[in-house]
């Protein structure tokens, strides 16, 4: 049976877990950080918690083909300990690993709100920058207004796991307004060129069939696409947060 690992999948294993192998005690970090010379490379690998195929290490004949190769059958390992948990399946149990993977990403999370308060206006910097400096076209959107966010995520699906990074994000609201405010006093065109390259994505993603939470956690990505800091990554849920409030998208 062929493996096919969906993009918005992975990208939500890799984000909740913030890069790290799940196995107890261990502090690999599954992506490389980017150098001078090279982009990130990723190490880790993706471990299925029940097997892939009907004779893998710890199968579920019930399972389809399409919850196999799921976010929820999946957790981040190192590769010593992907090859490990395979190798004594007897040892290392479905509900073992999935608690595994429970308890790392409430560490991670955690880790995220304390990350959140102490972003700055560099982390602010580098995640804006990266919005703003792709060579985006400016996007008809008169066919959109600003909704309240309540309704917003009515409208669109939005679920829990929108609502708490946005609550995570208002946080630090009033810090990337005023971090915006500055900078678009220095550069007229900064505030507008934010807010297109926002809107620019989300329609791509809309027209990649993308939609509710799983559009949201793909901005996620889009708002910091090489982050393996925390903070760097708080800072993008921050700056998505206030995008998603005062932008006349997720709406018509």
């Amino acid at each position: 049976m062929a493996r096919k690992y969906p993009q918005k999948d992975v990208k939500l294993l890799f984000m909740l877990s913030a890069g790290m192998c799940a196995f107890p005690g261990c502090t690999t970090r599954c992506v490389a950080k980017e150098t001078d010379f090279d982009e990130p490379a990723v190490l880790g690998l993706i471990a299925h918690i029940e097997a892939h195929s009907n004779d893998g290490p710890r199968p579920n004949l019930k399972l389809t083909e399409k919850e196999r190769d799921s976010y929820k059958n999946w957790v981040l390992l190192c590769g010593v300990h992907h090859d490990l948990i395979d190798a004594q399946s007897n040892t290392y149990t479905v509900e073992q690993i999935r608690q595994w993977k429970k308890d790392l990403e409430a560490k991670v999370d955690l880790q995220l709100r304390e990350a959140m308060i102490q972003v700055t206006f560099t982390e602010l910097e580098q995640v804006t920058e990266a919005i703003v400096g792709n060579d985006f076209k400016p996007t008809n959107t008169n066919d959109y207004k600003v909704i309240p966010p309540k309704e917003k995520m009515e409208k669109n699906n939005l679920g829990d796991i929108t609502h708490q990074f946005l609550l995570m994000g208002m946080v630090q609201f009033a810090a990337v307004s005023t971090y915006v405010e500055r900078i678009n006093q220095i550069i007229p065109s900064f505030a507008d060129k934010l807010s297109s390259g926002f809107k620019n994505e989300y329609l791509k993603l809309k027209n990649e069939n993308l939609n509710g939470d799983d559009l949201f956690l793909a901005l996620i990505n889009f708002a910091c696409p090489k982050r393996v800091d925390l903070k760097r990554h708080a800072a993008g849920i921050a700056v998505l947060t206030y995008l998603f409030h005062i932008c006349e998208v997720f709406e018509k």
